[in-house]
């Protein structure tokens, strides 16, 4: 069952929603996205919200403990991805595509 605690190790402010979907994003870990991919989403979703400092902040915390997280590896059922979270995987595969 997937549990998230808002943004972990960060204080919750009106950016915690884009906590929410770096956290589907670890626990799920849809279309092989990386952690580089799930930690950047994350940071451009509070960045398009205003929340450039928190972002700044919140990018160090990522870098430092992020790993932990994310080695635990998926814990969601293959294809049983949220709606939101195949639309913002397919965003960042787009996005990857782009880049290459």
């Amino acid at each position: 069952m997937f549990r998230t605690d808002g943004c972990t190790l960060f204080p919750d402010g009106w950016w915690t929603a884009c906590c929410l979907l770096h956290d589907y994003l670890y626990w799920w870990q849809p279309l092989d996205i990386t952690r580089s991919e799930a930690d950047t989403a994350m940071l451009d979703c509070m960045k398009a919200l205003g929340a450039n400092s928190a972002a700044a902040i919140a990018s160090v915390g990522l870098g430092a403990f992020g790993w932990i997280f994310w080695m635990r590896g998926r814990r969601g059922t293959p294809g049983a991805e949220p709606p939101m979270l195949t639309r913002w995987a397919k965003r960042i595969t787009e996005r990857r595509k782009e880049t290459t």
